[in-house]
């Protein structure tokens, strides 16, 4: 057995404080409810909503899912099988608001959506069209692992795994996803479509970012279909390879299709610049959807797509207005028609309706991410946020500045975001507090781990050593020193320096052992990081191992 080691400051206090506050909440039930606007005359184009409006409109929506996730009322319609997508899209609302399982608002009823999710996974109490909810729950647990304190990401990757589980199982020999776990037809005698897949694509994307292992065919499988059914020349994610079907136009699907390309590192291909452009050439036209029952589905992909790509301006003044207008007085939301047509029948009633609404007003506060998370300077606001809660009163002014960006009315760009970053970690190193080198290495998201392995035939020491990739470069360095040891080695190996940047770097330390020696001990190495000038150095204990040789 291998051991992983972080070599991260034990002052470190992600989580450490649970207790709910008024602090940092960013969204507040406006005093009143906001009432529906009233309709745009005739000919003339109705103003996209302010920042305010967006974030009253959330608050009050949000409080309400709360509310009803907490009193066990949940009220969800979706063809008689919404609880997963339910669940999955309130889970991501409440993430997106800046809450997490340590604090934020919405920690309560965060933590019964995540209760909830295991339960239906602990029970097998999936209902009809099961798929859906699955890949939903998917997404929504990767997020939820991502943000979560260090000492429940164990669990909840146990309990993402297995969903992982039944998506992979579920793929058909296409490469897509049918309504059902089973590769059948449905009453309308299809079997496989575009929507569903691109959920599960995306989740399953997520879920690698977030260390599940899948097998990579999954994913090439998945990709294919997805081009199999797509025009790259107009960027048109169709229903289905189907005759008909392929290239297919629908703003919605393109959106779901650009999330799912994105978590699978696919961002970049030629169907996904195209489908991009489509998609906001689509922003100011009518309601989005991809053709089937889930307008509020689609285009809540939509809004999550915009915020992720710096686009969500153009989304506001191309469909704000009419997400605005499906306000009800109890801060709820109106669903739209079916397909988008007056006179189709509703299919997202209560609070499947606000659930959707609820990602679609938040997904520009930056909090959720479909992509590579890890490695971005978005992503420090939300470690910003959990070291200031645990910090208190006396957090440097530099720590409240970058966490107040979160609530601006205009949310920042990435570039503005890492400007501040950076200042943040030369604030904090020049304030040298006693938690300054763990705040620095936390907004960083810098961590290094070691295995050591010995060989007794070569009687060497192999230590594998681990950098993660950093969210801003330039402003750490780290030595790794290993210490003598009579019992071990002849002589220490020289020191290694290795400056953290953008990409994750790896070096093999080879350390010689004497003659008849079979290292019981443990390995003793001293790293020393340099933190925007300020240094701190720690003595770090490597379980040696033997060789799989050699067991």
């Amino acid at each position: 057995m291998r051991i992983a080691i972080s070599v991260i400051a034990a002052t470190l206090l992600l989580g450490a404080c649970h207790e709910e506050t008024d602090q940092h909440t960013t969204y507040q039930q406006p005093t009143t409810p906001a009432p529906v606007e009233p309709a745009t005359a005739p000919g003339a184009v109705a103003a996209p909503p302010s920042a305010d409006d967006r974030r009253a409109a959330a608050g009050a929506v949000l409080d309400l899912l709360a509310k009803h996730i907490l009193a066990g009322q949940l009220d969800y319609h979706f063809n008689a099988s919404g609880e997963g997508v339910c669940l999955g899209t309130a889970g991501l609302a409440f993430i997106g608001s800046g809450s997490t399982l340590a604090r934020g608002p919405y920690k309560a009823a965060l933590v019964r959506v995540h209760e909830r999710i295991r339960q239906i996974m602990d029970t097998r109490d999936f209902p009809l069209q099961p798929s859906w909810g699955c890949a939903q729950s998917t997404i929504f647990l990767a997020e939820l692992h991502r943000t979560a304190p260090p000492e429940q990401r164990e669990a909840i990757s146990a309990l993402l795994a297995k969903y992982v589980d039944m998506l992979v199982k579920a793929q058909t020999v296409r490469g897509s996803w049918c309504h059902t776990f089973e590769d059948i037809k449905n009453s309308l005698n299809y079997d496989d479509l575009m929507a569903v897949s691109v959920m599960a694509m995306q989740g399953l994307g997520m879920s690698r970012r977030e260390g599940i292992t899948i097998d990579q065919q999954v994913f090439a499988k998945g990709l294919a279909y997805i081009a199999n059914s797509s025009d790259a020349s107009s960027g048109h994610i169709g229903y289905s390879p189907r005759d008909g079907q392929r290239g297919m136009a629908g703003p919605g699907r393109a959106g779901g299709g650009l999330l799912a390309l994105e978590a699978c590192g696919q961002e970049h291909t030629p169907l996904a610049k195209a489908a991009a452009n489509y998609l906001i050439q689509s922003f100011p036209g009518t309601e989005l959807n991809s053709g089937h029952a889930s307008a509020q589905l689609s285009e809540s992909w939509a809004a999550w797509w915009a915020a992720e790509s710096g686009n969500y301006t153009r989304f506001w003044e191309g469909q704000g207005a009419v997400i605005m207008a499906r306000r009800k007085a109890d801060g709820g939301f109106h669903c739209a028609p079916s397909d988008g047509k007056a006179g189709d029948p509703p299919a997202e009633m209560g609070d499947f309706a606000n659930a959707m609404h609820a990602l679609m007003l938040i997904a520009p506060e930056g909090f959720i991410f479909a992509g590579e998370a890890k490695d971005s300077p978005r992503a420090a606001l939300e470690d910003a946020a959990t070291l200031l809660e645990a910090w208190g009163s006396s957090a440097p002014d530099c720590l409240k500045a970058f966490v107040a960006l979160k609530n601006r009315a205009s949310f920042p760009s990435d570039a503005e975001i890492a400007k501040q970053l950076a200042t943040t970690i030369r604030g904090l190193a020049k304030a040298a507090q006693e938690r300054s080198s763990s705040a620095i290495m936390t907004l960083l998201g810098a961590s290094l781990t070691m295995d050591a392995v010995f060989n007794a035939k070569t009687r060497h020491i192999t230590a594998d050593v681990g950098l993660a990739a950093v969210r801003l470069g330039g402003l750490a360095k780290v030595k790794i020193h290993v210490l003598p040891n009579a019992e071990l080695m002849i002589s220490p190996p020289p020191d290694h320096a290795l400056i953290p940047s953008a990409a994750a770097q790896r070096i093999v330390i080879s350390i010689g052992t004497k003659q008849g020696q079979a290292p019981d001990a443990t390995l003793a190495t001293e790293v020393t990081w340099e933190l925007a000038g300020l240094t701190f150095t720690s003595t770090v204990p490597v379980t040696i191992t033997k060789s799989p040789a050699q067991l």
